[in-house]
């Protein structure tokens, strides 16, 4: 395994800490779980079945349970990776290395539950419509205590790809579970594309790696300041050249799937030497199509807010602090 790759030792171990401290199932529900659609026989997680619906067809490419599970954490990881990572050096036998490393000490809070016994169903997802003669289920609970609480018999009915499903949402799904997300609609989304065949647009573009950048991390100074984490990279957008933000969080909420907004008309040289001034910036998901209003102010450097409304003051300019990279 590479020296220098630890992105991914790094992932699995605050995965670890997260699924471990989270704060019986019997004293309450910790909010995040995974789901699962049951028609007659038939068991999916939540993922497949949206996955599905939307004519989307997963590809297993191998017979093996461990090269699919490792091939899927692969396509995840790259998926994530900040612009410039080393960790695409890793090989297969490499995430399968770490992924059960970590497993052997998450098994160690996993509690199964007895075969009368089911989980309630939580809130963290938007369930379609379900189609005659399914209901969903609950499959796992992470549990005020640390423990994750899992319904066996459900478990024991998934079929490979979807328990790889489950393992491929829970390394998606932390990240912005522990920034404060509320549900896991663009997770699933996220993981539906992972799975199948479909192109798989990564959060920061490939032509980003070797090019000269912005990291800007802002907020959190004060309860009214928003957290971002984004890179500016100078590109060219319908033949204008400008600076593209893409971010990694943004207003408190890490983002799962490709987000960006575009400065047109600007250069890193004329950003520094620009005089003072506010500008609105449309930034888009570019896999569910919301869009939010970023509000950026340019003096002495730059300080960023969503704009979520026209009077909208409820916070504060978060000041960012910027590398180059």
């Amino acid at each position: 395994m590479p020296k220098n790759d630890n992105f991914v030792l790094k992932f699995f171990g605050v995965l670890l800490t997260f699924l471990i401290s989270v704060s019986s199932f019997a004293g309450g529900i910790s909010g995040g779980g995974g789901k699962g659609v049951l028609c007659q026989n038939k068991l999916q997680a939540l993922d497949v079945y949206e996955m599905e619906l939307r004519g989307e067809q997963a590809h297993m490419p191998y017979e093996d349970f461990d090269k699919n599970l490792a091939h899927f954490l692969k396509r995840t990881f790259e998926y994530m990776d900040r612009p410039d990572s080393k960790d695409k050096n890793f090989d297969l036998e490499d995430y399968l290395k770490v992924y059960f490393g970590a497993f052997e000490e998450l098994k160690k809070n996993i509690v199964d539950m007895p075969p009368t016994q089911k989980l309630p169903l939580t809130k963290d997802a938007t369930v379609p419509k379900l189609a005659k003669g399914c209901k969903e289920v609950q499959i796992i609970v992470m549990g005020k205590d640390g423990k994750i609480y899992r319904d066996l018999t459900y478990w024991n009915q998934l079929d490979d790809l979807n328990k790889i499903a489950f393992i491929v949402h829970e390394f998606m799904y932390y990240k912005a579970r522990t920034a404060g997300a509320v549900d896991s609609d663009e997770a699933r989304k996220t993981v539906g594309r992972i799975l199948s065949n479909n192109e798989l647009e990564p959060i920061f573009p490939k032509e980003m790696t070797g090019k000269s950048k912005l990291w800007c991390g802002a907020g959190g100074a004060t309860p009214k300041q928003e957290v971002f984490d984004l890179y500016m990279v100078e590109e060219k957008r319908n033949n204008k050249i400008g600076i593209a933000i893409y971010f990694f969080s943004i207003g408190n909420n890490s983002v799962v799937s490709r987000t960006s907004g575009f400065i047109e008309g600007t250069t890193f040289q004329s950003l520094n030497t620009s005089p003072r001034r506010k500008i609105m910036i449309p930034v888009v998901n570019q896999l569910t199509g919301t869009q939010l209003l970023l509000e950026v102010k340019i003096a002495n450097g730059m300080s960023f807010r969503v704009k979520r409304g026209v009077d909208d003051e409820t916070r504060d300019f978060s000041n960012s602090f910027c590398r180059g990279e």
